[in-house]
């Protein structure tokens, strides 16, 4: 599906932040020219992003990097891995390369495609890079969406268009955010209450959210229309590129 995006370069009137602050990524027009319209679209599989929080699998922390258009290996490319196979590999087979040289400090990541989103999945390592600056690489030209939670349970969560962080925020603080377009997700925060209807955060409240990462990965699979299909990913083979520490 050829699926392309406005870029954010010009993102300096006020107009153009008002309407990415609502919009989702869309096809390209029939002149060719690239755009967004304001629509949401629709999960493209049952299984979304939001089960990801609560498996087992990815108990000690997970990395999910979704890029709109990219083929798979264009998205290992863009985050600076090496794809160390033509074949899909499995879970198992990708951490035994991880640990082939005792030498290298590397890390295995797996890549597929459903529908328009290419998707990376990775346990969170010890040399998982910096969010904002993986996903802006990885947004040129597109958007990209970076997903995070450490075995610490702190979490990162960045969206990036055309090189550019739109916007970022941390969990529970949901009322602190940056980039270009801070408050693009703030009624899709409502919708999950991550945000009061006042713009405050429960936390600033004195309250703890229950299963706070199902309803992050909830907003945005819903925002944005991802999706990871979770017995390939759990038990099925993709193909993996290795992220090395340099």
């Amino acid at each position: 599906m050829d699926a392309t995006i406005m870029p954010t370069r010009h993102i300096a009137s006020l107009a153009l932040r008002d309407e990415l602050s609502l919009a989702t990524p869309c096809r390209r027009k029939e002149d060719g020219r690239r755009s967004f319209r304001l629509c949401r679209p629709e999960l493209m599989t049952s299984d979304g992003i939001h089960w990801v929080a609560g498996d087992n699998f990815f108990e000690l922390g997970y990395w999910l990097v979704f890029a709109q258009g990219l083929e798979p290996v264009e998205l290992l490319a863009r985050l600076g891995c090496d794809l160390v196979s033509e074949e899909p590999l499995s879970w198992r087979d990708g951490g035994l390369i991880e640990t082939e040289d005792e030498d290298v400090n590397a890390q295995a990541v797996r890549v597929g495609r459903v529908e328009e989103w290419a998707f990376a999945v990775a346990w969170y390592g010890s040399i998982i890079v910096d969010a904002p600056t993986a996903v802006r690489a990885v947004s040129a030209g597109t958007v990209a969406v970076s997903l995070e939670r450490n075995v610490n349970a702190a979490s990162w969560w960045v969206v990036a268009m055309d090189s550019e962080v739109a916007c970022e925020f941390t969990s529970p603080d949901f009322h602190v955010r940056s980039g270009q377009v801070p408050d693009m997700l703030v009624d899709d925060m409502m919708s999950h209450g991550l945000l009061h209807v006042d713009g405050t955060a429960p936390i600033q409240h004195g309250i703890s959210l229950p299963d706070i990462d199902t309803r992050v990965l909830r907003m945005f699979e819903g925002r944005f229309g991802l999706a990871l299909p979770r017995e390939l990913i759990t038990r099925g083979e993709l193909l993996t590129g290795l992220l090395i520490d340099d």
